[in-house]
């Protein structure tokens, strides 16, 4: 729950172990006069004559809603005015330092929406890495603040039809905190409300209010197929979606003369995603906080004819107009990849999903896969060595046509590799265990078969390791019976780490079988069955429970499974999703494609120290090395992070700096990093790389 203190310095905003501070050393409290302009999560008031905020731009409103940008030195007159800013909470843990010290570090998390309401005359001012609000006299300020994961108020219900469809697609923009630039930062876009199947179409009064506006509409025939696959558009720009008797898409903005025609499917998809990316990346050059980029992306705009000063205050129709004029094979090259893509088939409940996968600016396309050769993997003949015997249960694979996406999602029949296995179901309980910032992690290791141990042994130690830092409650089962198995899975836990066998009956245990279909309701929030065959399993668990978990296809090596099962636990405890930490951990073997992640794979277990973390690719070249730098997380679209080797610069989640490093010049990188490295195409860490080298 979100707190507030009073401080010597002012007022402080925590919840656990999270919390950012305001400076205001004459702060009195006093009781909230302000009516703030949307849902806040937590409110307080006080008397000030100054209050400095830790964030370095924003957006004013006044109180008839006109927008006005924030400028430094900038004064305001009589009238209330709501100044709405994105501050980033930090985490306070204990680390280890190079000699072994432990010591209080800071970590950052997710942004908080913060709007203050004030009465001018009042200026505003920079100060430092700070906005600074200073007032002639004692003045009344009402701060409230919002999570960017706070479960959404209201649901809109509607029909499984095109038309009521359109209508939930037009509203899922009520979750953006702004039209600006600036709802190209993860901070400005909250999720969005959710989305039931009903017998009439009920869209709530708050959500109405609270849908922009614009002057944007996409046109589109009554095709379930068109409607998901405009959804992120749709979302991100405000429009208004429609459906016509019609044969091919189109977007208009008459106020800002934009008539856009679309290609009909399949080229539709394509020309969405990268429309989507276009708009996402010209907003994010106009935002404020944007400053410290690289040169090459600094005078993008001004090289494209665009005008930063106008467009940043422009309406979003104006801007998507600025966009379109843009030559593709111009913005191209720039644009950051993408985090997420799901493939979506045209199921008119899958509606229920968009919420979410818009939360996390999923790209949508439609399912295409192939038939899986099974010659096309190595032949494996040796059973002896494998996970179980002849009865392991197995799932027919698919070979799916993969778009333009970091992660993919499979929201649609049948299980392709390379893409986790989504349902409705994940979502729901990740909303059932909401945000979880501040609290202990409980992690169950079972091991149900004493072959298996030095994989067990390996693991615990990896949990234990951080247990200082993350304040880990582990607990190490042996040979657990059916029941004593199925009470693990039954009782609130974060993680179960299982390392066995799998039969077509289920999870082996010495006295039989577990199905986990056979049991009520799973607390178990995620998951590791590193058994042979556990897909079937694992997908009943988030059925019955569970957010996200790894499971595996068919048989497995019994080495094999312990090179993946450590790797994957250090990657998971150190604040990879599901499905990235999967995805290197897999690269340890070469039949990697026999493990693959279930539920919502972009989950992410625990905070990491560096948010989100990143992969570290390195190629040797002659006597120097290309290193490049990959850093990417559901939550993190349009938000920079400090450049690893100039922190004077800022690069974009999803970019790939590069850069020519001497033999000496990679030592100090590595150093100075724990991270995983992909070394001329092996998977290792920094540590054990420095070693090497």
């Amino acid at each position: 729950m979100l707190r507030w203190d009073l401080t010597a310095s002012g007022v402080r905003l925590s919840n656990g172990s999270t919390s950012v501070s305001f400076v205001a050393p004459d702060w009195q409290p006093t009781a909230v006069s302000h009516a703030l302009p949307r849902h806040v999560n937590a409110v307080t008031a006080g008397t000030v004559s100054r209050l400095q905020l830790p964030a370095t731009t924003g957006r004013l409103t006044t109180a008839d809603g006109t927008p006005r940008a924030v400028s430094a030195g900038q004064s305001l007159g009589a009238g209330t005015h709501y100044l709405t800013v994105g501050i980033e909470t930090s985490r306070t843990a204990m680390r280890t330092d190079g000699c072994g010290t432990k010591q209080l570090a800071r970590t950052t998390e997710a942004a908080l929406e913060t709007t203050i309401a004030f009465d001018g005359p009042a200026r505003i001012r920079p100060l430092g890495t700070d906005l600074c609000i200073d007032f002639d006299q004692q003045s009344t300020v009402t701060v409230g603040v919002s999570h960017e994961h706070t479960i959404p108020e209201h649901t809109i219900t509607v029909t499984p039809t095109p038309e009521g469809i359109a209508t939930a697609l037009s509203h899922l923009a009520a979750g953006m905190a702004t039209t600006g630039p600036e709802r190209s930062h993860p901070a400005w876009r909250h999720h969005p409300p959710l989305v039931e199947i009903g017998s009439q179409i009920d869209v709530p009064a708050a959500i109405q209010s609270r849908t922009p506006q614009i002057g944007i509409e996409v046109k589109l025939p009554p095709d379930t197929e068109y409607l998901y696959v405009v959804a992120p558009l749709a979302y991100y720009l405000g429009a208004q979606v429609t459906v016509e008797n019609r044969t091919t898409p189109v977007l208009v903005a008459p106020d800002a003369d934009v008539d856009y025609a679309f290609s009909s499917l399949p080229a539709f998809q394509h020309e969405v995603a990268s429309l989507v990316r276009r708009c996402f990346f010209v907003d994010c050059l106009l935002r404020d906080d944007t400053e410290q980029l690289p040169p090459h992306h600094s005078s993008l705009l001004t090289e494209w004819g665009l005008s930063s000063n106008e467009l940043s205050e422009a309406p979003p129709a104006t801007r998507l107009a600025a966009t379109l004029s843009i030559p593709h094979e111009a913005i191209a090259p720039h644009l950051p990849e993408w985090y997420l893509a799901t493939y979506v088939d045209a199921d008119p409940t899958h509606v229920r999903s968009f919420p979410f996968l818009l939360d996390s600016m999923s790209l949508v396309y439609l399912p295409a896969a192939s038939a899986f050769d099974g010659k096309e993997l190595i032949r494996r003949s040796l059973d002896d060595f494998y996970r179980a015997g002849p009865q392991a249960a197995s799932v027919d694979v698919l070979m799916p046509e993969l778009q333009s996406g970091y992660l993919h999602g499979w929201l649609a029949s049948g299980t392709p590799i390379d893409v986790f296995k989504l349902s409705h179901a994940a979502y729901e309980n990740r909303l059932k265990y909401g945000h979880r910032d501040g609290e202990s992690l409980t992690v169950d290791v079972v091991l149900n078969d004493d072959e298996m141990e030095a994989e067990h042994d390996e693991v615990a130690a990896i949990y234990r390791e951080r247990a200082a830092d993350l304040a880990i409650d582990l607990t190490v089962h042996n040979s657990l019976k059916c029941k004593e198995l199925a009470a693990v899975f039954e009782t609130p836990t974060d993680f179960v780490h299982y390392i066995g066998h799998c039969d077509v009956d289920g999870l082996r245990c010495p006295d039989g079988n577990l199905s986990i279909a056979t049991l009520d309701e799973i607390q178990a929030r995620t998951f590791f069955l590193n058994a042979c065959g556990s897909y079937h399993e694992g997908v009943s668990l988030v059925e019955k429970g569970s957010v996200a978990g790894a499971v595996t296809l068919t048989k497995v090596l019994n080495d094999q499974a312990a090179t993946v099962g450590t790797a994957f636990a250090r990657l998971l405890i150190n604040g990879y999703d599901f499905e990235r930490a999967m995805q290197l951990a897999r690269r340890r073997i070469m039949m990697g494609k026999d493990y693959a992640v279930v539920g919502d794979g972009t989950y992410v277990l625990s905070a990491a120290e560096e948010r989100p973390p990143a992969v570290v690719w390195i190629e040797k070249r002659g006597d120097r090395f290309d290193v490049t730098y990959e850093a990417h997380a559901a939550w993190a679209n349009g938000a920079t992070y400090p450049n690893p080797r100039d922190a004077s610069e800022t690069n974009f989640y999803g970019s790939k700096p590069t850069y020519s490093l001497s033999k000496a010049e990679l030592q100090a990188f590595l150093e100075s990093h724990d991270l995983p490295v992909i070394f001329d195409g092996d998977f290792t860490w920094t540590t054990d790389l420095i070693e090497k080298l």
